[in-house]
């Protein structure tokens, strides 16, 4: 490991080589101070921040203790704004700061919606905090949660919708232990991924990652990155990870990214590529919607085929949040656009392309819950707010 030290010093390696930047990373944590080493690995690989050091981004940008980071442009500019009053009726009162890469993704009109009229709410444009760097897209989601100005952050997508304070996972036992929590996606699409974990990550392997789904073969993909939490105090040389997994050369032919759809995976993988420990909630998600042949099958069961949108639980069960917005085609968001309908939810291993869960014990809403999500099907709405109602 010494020789390798000396030559990575000497011989400088592309960027790309997701194994050695994590041992870079590894090394910039593990050095000691008078050594030079975390100064030099510092200007070398994280010369894009704001700051001259990490004790800098501690001292002058996580300057608040927890809060909420949304990433977010023109086109799910309306989500966001449901979103945040979707936080509001839970009464979930944390600041939100609403992450945009400048005017031409989030335009000026809109910006100053979020900074002067919703409570609590402040927009950071990515381009101003990250430097030298064109950060856009699913990529931005790693740098804001580094840049956001909390040291507890929870990051979200645009499109969640919520049936609990989310502000609840900063209580979780598994984010108490860890500091850092993930949400699971379907395992679907197994297949063999030894070859991949040889290559980009260090021996011997965790016996957490040895117990993940994508490392036994049994699915393609592991997490669902629409909610993330994490202490960055914990886990800042990991988050450094997650960005440079995430950097835009990272979309070259050979890197992690053509083994990973968007940002999903570069979560749980950058703090494993640096050995950080991270907890995942214990259910995969389910299905919301509406069902057909509610009973099926010569037992006469309630089994059927649930379609809808995807939802994600409690640690204890219950329904927690879905992806997708609240709208039956987020991608057409007038603001009295058609919303889909929610009458059973499911939980199983068997998914058609289209989101359907097959042959599932159905499970219908209960009365609550049908008025959450009545709730929040009246919170898209702009209402009297005649500003809103023309952005």
């Amino acid at each position: 490991f010494k020789d390798y030290i000396t030559h990575s010093l000497l011989h400088d390696h592309h960027y790309s080589d997701a194994f050695d930047l994590a041992l870079r990373v590894k090394m910039m944590r593990d050095a000691p101070d008078a050594s030079g080493v975390k100064e030099y690995l510092f200007r070398r690989h994280f010369s894009w921040l704001p700051v001259r050091n990490l004790d800098r981004l501690k001292q002058t940008v996580w300057t608040d203790k927890r809060g909420i980071v949304i990433c977010t442009g023109d086109t799910y500019f309306r989500l966001t704004v449901h979103l945040i009053k979707q936080l509001r009726y839970h009464g979930c009162m944390l600041p939100v700061a609403v992450f945009h890469a400048g005017s031409d993704d989030l335009s000026t009109k809109r910006q100053r919606y979020f900074n002067r009229l919703m409570h609590n709410v402040r927009t950071v444009d990515i381009r101003r905090a990250v430097r030298r760097v064109n950060i856009s897209g699913w990529d931005m989601k790693p740098f804001a949660l580094l840049l956001s100005p909390f040291q507890e952050t929870l990051l979200m997508d645009a499109d969640v919708v919520l049936f609990k304070d989310p502000s609840m996972l900063f209580s979780d036992p598994g984010y108490a232990s860890t500091g850092a929590l993930f949400f699971k996606d379907r395992q679907l699409f197994p297949g063999d991924k030894k070859e991949f974990f040889r290559k980009y990550f260090l021996f011997p392997h965790s016996i957490r990652m040895q117990s993940n789904a994508m490392y036994t073969g049994q699915a393609n993909h592991v997490q669902e990155s629409g909610m993330v939490v994490v202490d960055k105090l914990r886990h800042v040389y990991g988050l450094l990870m997650v960005c440079l997994l995430n950097m835009p050369w990272q979309r070259n032919k050979g890197t992690v990214k053509d083994h990973v759809h968007g940002d999903k995976e570069t979560f749980w993988m950058g703090l494993e590529m640096v050995g950080e420990p991270y907890d995942f909630m214990p259910f995969v998600p389910g299905s919301i919607g509406t069902a057909n042949n509610p009973k099926d099958g010569n037992d006469n069961k309630e089994r059927t085929t649930i379609c809808g949108k995807l939802v994600h639980f409690t640690r204890r069960g219950e329904l927690f949040w879905m992806n997708d917005s609240i709208l039956k085609n987020k991608h057409h968001q007038a603001w009295f656009e058609p919303m889909n309908r929610y009458d059973y939810w499911g939980f199983g291993t068997h998914w058609t392309a289209f989101l359907c869960l097959v042959d599932a014990p159905l499970h219908p809403l209960t009365d609550e819950e049908k008025r959450v999500i009545e709730d929040i099907k009246a919170l898209y709405h702009p209402g009297p707010d005649k500003f809103l109602l023309n952005l």
